[in-house]
């Protein structure tokens, strides 16, 4: 370990590697480009959590099912809920899994989907932007940056937070996009100090993070989802 500023918090601390994605969303063996940024233990082990509920969340999902990626991942998030320590984070997991409305010729539900906790996935699509915008700018965010993130199963023309994005990316002047594995990709802008990036998972699963100064906010975006 090194001392060394952390590229979430900034603070000068014994740091480690954590990897942007998670390595847990990612395919084995993990890809030869995985960006990794310092991180502190704190926000290390903060993240872990979140990072672990939005895999097994977004995995489970019948539209994750034709992504290799997301398949290879099931197996070990049963086998993870089928832990004895496990027994209330499985509660709470199938909790949140409903029937889909696809059903086979007797009637049967043909898989489940999910409603989950948004805010949980959405701190996921915060710290993957905090760790690219680290890897892309060589400084953490600022701290008082206002972050707003919004994410949905599915893209389309007439969700109202496409508007905001279209209008943001005409106004941005340097733009970069790429993937990692098979299971993630992106799409990053900047305008000045303002910065949006757009995350892809298993093929189905969105995020826009929006990181703007201080003293500007996007209203609509957390008033709208």
């Amino acid at each position: 370990m090194a001392i060394d500023a952390c590229a979430y918090c900034g603070e000068e601390r014994e740091l480690t590697d954590d990897h942007v994605p998670p390595k847990l969303l990612l395919e084995e063996p993990f890809p030869d480009n995985l960006i990794t940024v310092p991180a502190c233990a704190p926000c290390n082990h903060g993240f872990q959590r979140d990072d672990e509920y939005t895999r097994d969340m977004v995995a489970l999902d019948f539209r994750a099912g034709r992504n290799a990626t997301a398949a290879a991942k099931v197996p070990k998030v049963f086998r993870s809920l089928q832990r004895k320590e496990s027994a209330r984070y499985r509660g709470y997991v199938g909790s949140q899994l409903k029937p889909t409305e696809l059903v086979d010729p007797l009637g049967r539900p043909l898989s489940l989907r999910a409603s989950p906790d948004r805010d949980r996935i959405e701190n996921t699509g915060k710290h993957i932007m905090r760790g690219l915008h680290f890897h892309f700018a060589k400084e953490p965010l600022a701290k008082d940056a206002n972050v707003f993130a919004y994410s949905k199963p599915g893209y389309d023309s007439i969700d109202f937070i496409t508007v905001n994005l279209t209008s943001l990316y005409e106004k941005a002047g340097a733009r970069r996009d790429g993937h990692i594995g098979n299971g993630f990709s992106f799409a990053a802008a900047s305008f000045g100090d303002a910065f949006i990036y757009l995350f892809l998972l298993y093929e189905y699963f969105w995020w826009i993070v929006v990181a703007l100064p201080s003293h500007v906010t996007i209203r609509s975006l957390t008033e709208q989802k």
